[in-house]
């Protein structure tokens, strides 16, 4: 896709720049094609969204890859988004997976000011089906088990990243490293077929033979992140949260969790530990 910027000239000699916010977008090109793995820092969410559009519109084949901050008010009982969260989740695990040769990573400053899920985390927590050979590899409850330990929510029907539900035979999920949601069919425990399908109509419109899914948000509640999360809240002596407390002793995510990620994790990382090698 980049051959048609051949024309560029990046001239590495050079240690400074001086660069208009529209070319932006044809500098990182320039980039790309030179050195493969790109970072680049954006003023906030906006900047970040506005460029990732520019960039998508000049080489849509190319992976760009966005980590937003919280488009929440930190220290409030207000979740972000869901596609705030969706993409932020999406964007560390492909980082902590990285198998791409050539990829844009767009962050912000306010993302890089708080600490979040190690990267070790991450590492190999997908579930990858390559083609029709792998649908006898991963049952119905295996891929049920998958969802449950890593945030999906359970219900009666998908209509955004990070849900499943279930219905007979038939296992909806909406990863949010996919851009439409899929339809599992079971014959028994054992895929008999995957088709992509529409939010709105619910009607499925695509059969496919591979999709990943990952985890649904950076708030892993199991057993482990549980443990830290009681021994700290008490170490800490939090008030006024105590439905917190009863809730994420009970595996249950409210609105709000996100503001005790640190204490979910036994150590915690900051985003630059991602992009080592950029």
């Amino acid at each position: 896709m980049l051959e048609k910027f051949n024309s560029f000239f990046f001239d590495d000699s050079k240690k400074n720049f001086n660069i208009t916010s529209d070319s932006v977008p044809w500098f990182l090109i320039s980039c790309l094609k030179k050195y493969n793995l790109v970072s680049f820092l954006c003023n906030d969410n906006k900047e970040l969204e506005e460029l990732y559009n520019k960039l998508k519109v000049l080489c849509p084949n190319e992976v760009v890859l966005l980590f937003p901050s919280f488009d929440c008010p930190l220290f409030s009982n207000i979740s972000p988004t869901n596609q705030n969260k969706a993409s932020r989740i999406k964007t560390l695990s492909e980082l902590s997976n990285l198998n791409t040769k050539r990829v844009i990573v767009l962050f912000t400053m306010e993302s890089i000011f708080t600490n979040i899920i190690p990267l070790n985390t991450l590492k190999n927590k997908q579930l990858v089906i390559n083609s029709s050979k792998d649908f006898g590899k991963y049952s119905r409850e295996k891929i049920i088990s998958f969802l449950e330990k890593n945030s999906y929510s359970r219900v009666d029907t998908v209509r955004q990243r990070g849900e499943y539900s279930i219905r007979g035979g038939i296992l909806d999920v909406f990863s949010p490293s996919q851009k439409f949601p899929v339809r599992i069919d079971f014959f028994s425990s054992e895929i008999e077929s995957i088709k992509s399908f529409d939010i709105v109509t619910q009607l499925s419109f695509l059969s496919i033979y591979s999709t990943n899914f990952i985890p649904a948000s950076e708030i892993l509640i199991n057993e482990s992140s549980i443990q830290n999360f009681r021994t700290k809240f008490r170490e800490l002596k939090v008030r006024n949260k105590d439905e917190y407390y009863e809730s994420i002793s009970q595996g249950i995510a409210i609105d709000g969790v996100e503001l005790f990620l640190p204490l979910l994790y036994e150590n915690l990382e900051n985003f630059l530990n991602y992009i080592i090698g950029f």
